[in-house]
């Protein structure tokens, strides 16, 4: 899950799926990207494994029906590359779940390392803000990523005004 812009309702997206999903009993894996360090989550922090500088990783696994991780975008996300094959084999080594979920940042924050996410994934889900996500920013982000090879990509119109709907609708 992705966006243009900040603020568009990423996360409320995501725990929207999880629920929904969790409800049906339905195994996820629940991946949040951290732009800032947060000490309580270091020990579910993928990048390591991911960059190979490490070996192992550990998932939070308190809800039985919702494990979780998280990705750290710091200085190496900028200064190295993740390959998607690398996001691919990190998906494939850590088990059998009927859901991955992957809260991603604003497009533009780093085109390269959302390109490379997304196209590892089977969907991509980005999620625009009503009168503020520009429709010539996502129509940029979606064609560079299926320059990429993703082509299953969808939207979702987000904070839509209850009168607009109404009217229109």
């Amino acid at each position: 899950i992705g966006s243009d812009i900040r603020e568009t309702g990423k996360s409320f997206i995501a725990n929207e799926m999880i629920r929904m999903l969790a409800d049906q009993r339905k195994r996820i894996l629940y991946i949040d990207t951290l732009l800032e360090p947060n000490p309580e989550l270091n020990s579910f922090i993928i990048n390591d494994w991911l960059y190979q500088k490490g070996s192992t990783f550990n998932l939070d696994k308190s809800d039985p029906n919702v494990h979780r991780a998280y990705f750290w975008v710091n200085d190496l996300s900028f200064t190295t590359v993740l390959e998607p094959s690398r996001v691919r084999d990190f998906l494939d080594q850590v088990g059998d779940y009927d859901y991955v979920i992957w809260e991603l940042f604003d497009y533009e924050f780093n085109i390269q390392l959302f390109t490379g996410i997304s196209c590892a994934g089977d969907t991509l889900v980005l999620v625009g803000r009503f009168d503020r996500s520009s429709r010539t920013s996502m129509h940029k982000a979606v064609n560079f990523i299926k320059e990429r090879g993703m082509t299953n990509i969808y939207g979702v119109l987000n904070y839509v005004p209850k009168d607009f709907f109404t009217e229109r609708y």
